[in-house]
Formats: C-alpha cells, structure tokens, sequence
C-alpha cells in the first residue's frame, strides 16, 4: 500500500488479462499544452506519443556520465521507445504477454515500459534488491515471457530461475553493447534490430493491462495489482484539475517498481514536460541533490526525517549553527503572528533556511513524500523553509492517488481533499471506540484497479462494489473536508481491557527522535503496551561523549544509568504527541539491531513488517510482561 505525502476495484467471477486483440481500435489524436494543461490522450501509449512530439528537444532523463550528468531529450527518447517495441515484436511479444524488469531506475526501463505498452502488452517491475525467492514467485505468477535486468549477476540467477519458470523464454542484460557470440541477448542489441525491423505501435484498449504492482507482501505472498490503460490515465487526465507542475526537474530514487515513483517520476513525468536526473544509491542522494538542482521531490519520509534529524544534531553540535537556527525559529514564528523582526536576525534567520534548502540542491520549491505519514513536525519545518509541502494518499490499487493537497490548497498533517471523480467515504462500523471520528476510508472511482492477478477471493474481499475499495487504512475527514490517516486497520489490535490500538501514532513519533531509527509498539491482547526502539548508535556514541563516557560500545551505553535516564526522559517527551493514552507505551525495551529489506523485516518502501518483528522478537517483548 502506498500512502503519498505529496508526508504513500471491478471485477467478475475470475482475474484474467484481456485477451489478445491484434487489431488496434480507433484513436482520438492526443493533444498536450504546457501550463494550460489541456490534455487529450487515449492510453499510456498515445500520451508517450504526444510528449514526444510535443516536447521533442527538452531534456528527459539525466544520467551521470564520467562525473558529470548528460540528458536525453524527448525526441531521443522517443526514439528508443520505437526501436526496443521493433526489437521485442521480433521476439514474439504480442498483446498479453509479460515483459519484467529487474532493474534500477534509468531511461532503459522506461523505454522497456513504453514499449512493452506500445505491443499491447503489460509490464512487470521487480525490486533489485528483493531476491531470488521474490523474483521466482513474481515471475512465475505473472507468466513473464521476456526479463530485462540490471547487470550479469542478475542474469546469472534469473537464468537460474527460468529452469523451473516455463514461460520464461528471453532474459536481457541491461549491461553491454551489443548481443555477443554466444547469443547472450543485451537491451542495445535489442534496440539495434528493432532499429532494422520496425513495429508499428498499437493502441492498446482502456481496460487492457498496462502493469503489474506487487504488493509488499506484509501479510502473506506479495499480490500483483492489475491496474489498466484508464486506471492510470484517468489519474493523469485529473492532475492539472488540482495541481500544474509543468517544466519541473526532479531527483529520481523512488523505485519504480512501486506506484508512487512510477505514476509521479515517469508517467507523470511524461505529461508535464518535466525532466528528473537518476540518484543510483541512497548514500549519493545528497550530493546528486547538488548536481541536480530539483525544484521538486517526490521521496519517501525516511529522507526528509534524515534531513531533518541532520539539522537538528548539526544545531546541537553546534553553538553557531544553534545560534542561526534559534534566529530562524523567531523569524517563523513572528512571520506566522503576522509581525517581522529585525533586520539582523531577519538575515540570520534566511541564512539558515538558505543553508538548509541548499542541501536540497537550492532550487526545491515542492517537496513531495510518500509511501507513509509524514509527521506534521517534519511537513512544517520543510514548508517553513520556504518549500512547499504537497502530502497526498493514494496505494496500488488505487492508480496511486486517493486524496491531494494543493499549492493553493494545503493543511499541514493532512493528506488533502478527494482526487476529481473519487469518492471517499468513512466506514466507522468497527470503530466506534475511536478519536475524531476515525473509521477504515473506503474508495469509489475510475482509478480503482481490476483486480490482483489470480486471486478472485481476495479481490472480492476488498471490492464491496465494483470499482470501489475497502483501503485498510484508518482515517477521518476534518470540518474543512480536509482527510486525515490515522493507521493501518490491519495493525490495530485490542488490549485485554477492550481498548483499541493504532500503534502508528506513537511508532512515527519516535522515529523522530534522532536517537531513534525504527520501533514497534506491541500489545495485543495484554495488559498494557510495551515498545522495541532501534537505536541511532551514531548519534548515541556522540552523545556518550558529551557525558564523558568512556565506552562507546553500544552494549556498555545502554547500560550506562546516564543513557537510561536520557533514553527515558526522551521517550517521555513523546507521550504529549500521542493523543490517546491507551497508545503509548508502559514500558520498552532499545536494542541495537538494524532493520532492513534485506534481512526481512521491512519492506522495500521502508515500512517495518510487524510479524516478522514480533517473531523475531518474540521473547524480548514478552520478557518486558515479566
């Protein structure tokens, strides 16, 4: 699920994909202005098209060549995208089969994409990092007849794969020239013969397949998300009726296996006329920040809370940069009661936010976070550095949009007001215990998805109606019609006493202290709440050093009495951002541990996978009940 903080169905007895249609039916020309955005387009494949046209000399895609980053223009890539359908028709591939892709964002996998879509048929993005069991499961549900992946290590072990995978019939390497001797296939290789035996493009129908998106997988086997040609476009024919980003630049690193990045940083992309440059890994984010220069951001909220948890242990190591930052705090506050400053502090004031928003390459003027909350804290001190803060909501099965602050319209800490032509409604049925009238936020609309791929059961389970969603998620709608995500409904469960939990709300706030990367609250059906807090060993070791303590070993420091009563005194100062008792901890346990994608206990978005934690867990948390 994707909860966008710009802070991430219809359907008969049985899934299936449409059937193979040879003939392409009749079109409606695509037409796209910038600015005004008046958008005429039929399908994915007809807006590429139009861009390409529309936009032709503009810079696209920026990738970092010896040091420095080289753009590729619309028209270029246009280009591409007919010579790789030409290369993949030559293959076979025709409407309904499966093209999958393992590999990094860059404008190879977006001309696969396009051109897999120009042939009618559906794209299948897989996570680098996820492994060999995730890419045999997803591979072999989908039916993938051609894989595209990053290096050959990849294509070494999808090799292996496809011996027990028989519809695996090509597996290309993004990596070399040209296909070599041994009849090893290469993406350039393929793009050269298609360049020789071109394929016209067909128009492929409104509810043909575009894609697959896999779930995360929290709570079972990942379940591929089948979202069609209208799902996505109807999303896209809706955004200049609330937001117009046209001629933005962006810095790419939300993987585009997942629907946020996909919809915001490539299809989206596409439509605006807007350009992004390709981070290749998280530790470079920052410095390709300063390479790019983007004036908008769409991340997840780990980044902005690292930026954030930056500044504030910078301040505090600091008595300049405290002083700079205390100026600036002023300067915000007398700004908000309508009253200005002095001259000097009002210049110290913009200094510091200078020197923040230069850490985001300068020129950010949107900052666009998804795939969880982002908490209110994090959204007011972006949005006082002079960026704009557009936090939304929206999940896979929704085509990625729900709801969406605007640049005129925007509430700090929520998730905006309902896209054009969805309806939301609260389903307040089980939750009557609840604060601000909270209840599980149900979805009608066109962007609804037509289902998960051969699991009729499942997709019934959600769908109360065709084209309507159950989302799972908790929330309510304020008296401005502004909606608000409180939790996961999944996640919440009940203590001993009756009282229900939305363990989310605490959890999101202790990810805020900078002592703090993960934690999990825990507690069903027990007396009282016990919490599991991963340490910043970094920022403690510093810690430990103010207090003259010698050791910096983490199991000496958490030993110490001096970082017990800090660590306790910090998590009490949490207590006054949980609004309801019942969802705060009695007692926690900090452990050292780190939790990652690799080791299985979060998901590739960064969301922490609450059975495996509690599983692996298990006798820490019970020991705290002791």
């Amino acid at each position: 699920m994707l909860k966008i903080a710009f802070s991430t169905m219809l359907l008969a007895s049985t899934i299936s994909l449409a059937p193979a249609i040879l003939a392409a039916p009749t079109t409606q020309a695509a037409t796209i202005t910038t600015k005004a955005s008046v958008l005429t387009f039929t399908n994915l494949v007809d807006m590429e098209q139009a861009a390409v046209k529309q936009y032709a000399e503009k810079p696209l895609f920026g990738t970092k060549v010896d040091g420095k980053y080289r753009w590729m223009t619309y028209s270029e890539f246009g280009t591409q995208v007919d010579s790789l359908r030409g290369g993949l028709a030559e293959l076979g591939i025709a409407a309904d089969d499966k093209v999958a892709v393992i590999a990094n964002n860059g404008p190879e996998w977006a001309v696969i994409c396009y051109a897999t879509m120009g042939l009618r048929a559906a794209m299948v993005p897989l996570y680098t990092n996820a492994g060999m069991e995730d890419w045999k499961y997803k591979l072999a549900d989908s039916g993938a007849k051609v894989v595209f992946v990053e290096n050959d290590k990849i294509l070494q072990q999808v090799r292996t794969l496809a011996v027990e995978i028989p519809s695996i019939q090509y597996v290309v390497n993004l990596a070399g020239l040209a296909n070599n001797q041994q009849g090893d296939l290469t993406y350039w290789g393929l793009v050269a013969k298609g360049a020789a035996h071109p394929a016209a493009a067909l128009q492929p129908r409104g509810d043909d397949t575009m894609g697959f998106i896999y779930t995360s997988g929290t709570t079972g086997k990942p379940k591929g998300v089948l979202l069609s040609h209208d799902n996505i476009a109807s999303t896209l024919r809706s955004l200049p009726e609330r937001i117009d980003i046209s001629g933005e630049r962006s810095l790419s690193f939300l993987p585009w296996a997942h629907i946020f990045g996909q919809l915001a940083e490539l299809h989206a992309l596409l439509l605006y006329g807007n350009s992004t440059g390709f981070a290749y890994d998280r530790s470079t984010i920052i410095k390709n920040l300063g390479e790019v220069h983007p004036t908008i951001l769409f991340s997840v909220p780990l980044i902005f809370n690292r930026i954030y948890d930056k500044v504030k242990k910078d301040t505090a190591d600091s008595a300049i940069k405290r002083y700079l930052y205390h100026k600036w705090e002023k300067s915000v506050a007398l700004k908000q009661e309508g009253k200005q400053d002095g001259p000097i502090d009002r210049r110290l004031g913009k200094l510091f936010a200078k020197k923040v928003r230069n850490v985001f390459g300068g020129k950010l003027k949107y900052a666009v976070s998804g795939g969880a909350k982002l908490d209110p804290t994090i959204g007011h001190f972006i949005d006082d550095l002079g960026i704009t803060v557009l936090e939304g909501y929206g999940m896979s099965e929704t085509s990625g949009i729900i709801s969406l602050n605007t640049i005129n319209e925007h509430k700090i800490g929520s998730v905006g007001k309902p896209f054009p032509g969805v309806q939301v409604e609260i389903d307040r049925s089980a939750m009557e215990e609840r604060p601000n009238n909270d209840g599980e936020i149900v979805v009608c609309g066109p962007n609804i998805m037509k289902g998960y791929h051969n699991l009729p059961e499942q997709s019934l389970a959600i769908m109360p109606k065709p084209g309507c969603l159950r989302t799972g998620d908790l929330g309510h709608f304020d008296e401005e019609g502004y909606l608000f995500i409180t939790g996961r409904v999944k996640e919440i469960y009940k203590m001993k006493n009756g009282v229900y939990v939305v363990p989310g709300i605490f959890e999101n706030r202790a990810k805020l202290s900078p002592y703090f990367k993960e934690a999990l609250l825990y507690g069903d059906n027990q007396d009282f709440n016990v919490a599991l807090l991963v340490v910043d060993l970094e920022y403690l070791q510093k810690t430990a050093k103010k207090l003259a303590i010698s050791s910096d070993r983490c199991s000496d420091l958490l030993k110490h009495p001096k970082i017990d009563a800090l660590l306790k005194e910090e998590v009490e100062k949490m207590r006054a951002a949980v609004p309801v008792k019942n969802d705060f901890p009695k007692t926690f346990t900090v452990i050292s541990d780190e939790w990652t994608q690799e080791n299985g206990l979060l998901t590739p978005t960064m969301k922490v996978k609450r059975g495996a934690v509690e599983k692996k867990y298990h006798e820490r948390l019970m020991a705290m009940y002791q």
